[in-house]
């Protein structure tokens, strides 16, 4: 009896949820319908707007209708003012034409200046043919005056030619000091020989071979130079300065310090690439130029220890200059010009 009361009680229970479920959905259509109302109402006051918009339009559209009617009676008032200009312009032509006539008459009086015109060209061919006799006597006085170039170039080739026997005796004294260098004993014009002479050191005699070239690349940088460079040699009289004073160009063996001497680079340039006006970027430290015929052929001096074998100092700097794509080659103590 207990169980049944049970199932019983469950059952109301469920009863009573199911109504209450059925009272929500009818409370939820009814606030559905409420929505739709005041939707409809919305959508009602709305026309009513509208309507009301309607109206005012049609309105603006009467007020334009009269605008335009308006409009239209000023476009009939303008053209009456418009025929009236028209009658002014058929007045305007007839002056126009009036004034052709006179256009016409002064056109007349044009042509009778260009015939004043033709006279007084007459005259300027006159005045032209004056002109080019002048203009010939002008020429011969430039006639006389080439002449004159021809006795100052003649003049000018003289200076030169003197130029060149200058620079062939300056050849001779560079040669007397590179047999100077080769061990002879070299009397130069205006310099004695000490009294108590030493005997000249044996002279060192080397082959004059290229460590590098413009023909080097970086492929063989790893092969030996075919011959070393040559060994310094020194002399036993004082260094001298030669200069010459018919260039700018001087040769010039320095004293250098205790233990160290100077070897010598011949730097030329090649067919594609002619000498730097400014060695600067090229030189090491302690390098310097000691003499350079334009941008043609220059000598460059590096300093060198006195016990160090051939071809170990100075092989930076020549191959400095080589990989910047110049002639290199040692020589002797003293630079030659080529």
């Amino acid at each position: 009896r207990a169980t049944a009361t049970q199932a019983a009680l469950d059952q109301a229970v469920s009863a009573q949820e199911e109504a209450v479920g059925r009272l929500d959905e009818a409370v939820t259509a009814r606030d559905r319908a409420i929505g739709a109302l005041a939707e409809t109402k919305a959508a009602l006051d709305d026309s009513q707007a509208s309507l009301a918009g309607t109206k005012a339009a049609l309105a603006e559209t009467k007020d334009v209708l009269d605008d335009t009617t308006a409009a239209l009676r000023g476009t009939k008032a303008k053209l009456g003012e418009t025929k009236a200009a028209l009658a002014d312009t058929k007045a305007t032509l007839g002056a126009t034409k009036t004034t052709l006539a006179e256009t016409n008459a002064a056109l007349a009086d044009t042509k009778a200046t260009l015939a004043g015109t033709k006279a007084a060209l007459a005259d300027t061919k006159a005045t032209l043919a004056d002109t080019e006799a002048a203009l010939a006597d002008g020429e011969g006085r430039i006639a006389m005056l080439e002449a004159d170039l021809e006795t100052v170039r003649a003049d000018r080739d003289a200076l030169v030619a003197a130029q060149t026997q200058a620079a062939a005796g300056r050849g001779d004294a560079v040669d007397a000091l590179a047999a100077r260098a080769e061990g002879a004993v070299v009397v130069l014009p205006g310099v004695d020989l000490p009294e108590a002479a030493t005997a000249p050191p044996t002279p060192a005699r080397v082959s004059w071979q290229p460590t590098w070239s413009e023909w080097a690349s970086d492929a063989d940088t790893s092969a030996a130079p075919a011959d070393p460079a040559p060994a310094p040699v020194r002399s036993g009289l004082d260094d001298v300065d030669v200069a010459d004073p018919a260039d700018d160009s001087e040769l010039m063996l320095d004293d250098v310090e205790e233990g160290a001497v100077r070897r010598y680079l011949n730097v030329a340039a090649t067919i594609g690439q002619l000498l730097p006006d400014d060695f600067g970027p090229l030189l090491l430290s302690g390098a310097s130029v000691v003499r350079r015929e334009g941008r043609l052929f220059a000598i460059v001096a590096v300093p060198a220890d006195r016990w160090a074998a051939p071809g170990s100092d100075g092989a930076e700097q020549a191959k400095k200059l080589a990989d910047a794509g110049f002639r290199v080659e040692w020589t002797t103590v003293a630079p030659l010009a080529c």
